[in-house]
């Protein structure tokens, strides 16, 4: 058995530095990133955080202010019920802000717009 595995020796001993490279490398990239990245608790990461979660709210709240729009197209398609299963969570998202006091008039314009498109359709006058 000792015999057989004599001609894999060669392939070992050529492996080794190859993956010793590899390590050297990859320990060296890990190194650098580290160098380039903030600490976590820094003030940088805190800003760059910041400043992300900031950039995702005015998405949202664009998003949010957009959906009277979208239920109106629902409801014209004849997707009433979609419609209002859309408007569950935004107007929750709306009634959360009004009663924090964020966003200002334009959170209960949109919540009365919203609302107001299910009215719509019930009136068969508009």
């Amino acid at each position: 058995m000792r015999a057989s595995m004599d001609p894999l020796k060669p392939l070992a001993s050529t492996l080794d530095p190859v993956i010793a490279q590899i390590y050297s490398q990859a320990s060296s990239m890990r190194e650098t990133l580290r160098q380039s990245m903030p600490a976590p608790d820094s003030e940088e990461a805190k800003a760059r955080e910041a400043r992300a979660r900031r950039r995702k709210t005015r998405q949202l709240a664009a998003e949010v202010l957009a959906t009277p729009q979208r239920l109106r197209h629902l409801v014209q398609q004849g997707r009433q019920d979609e419609a209002r299963k859309q408007w569950e969570l935004p107007r929750r998202l709306l009634i959360s802000w009004r009663e924090k006091g964020v966003g200002g008039d334009d959170v209960q314009s949109c919540i009365d717009e919203g609302d107001a498109v299910f009215h719509e359709s019930k009136d068969p006058s508009r």
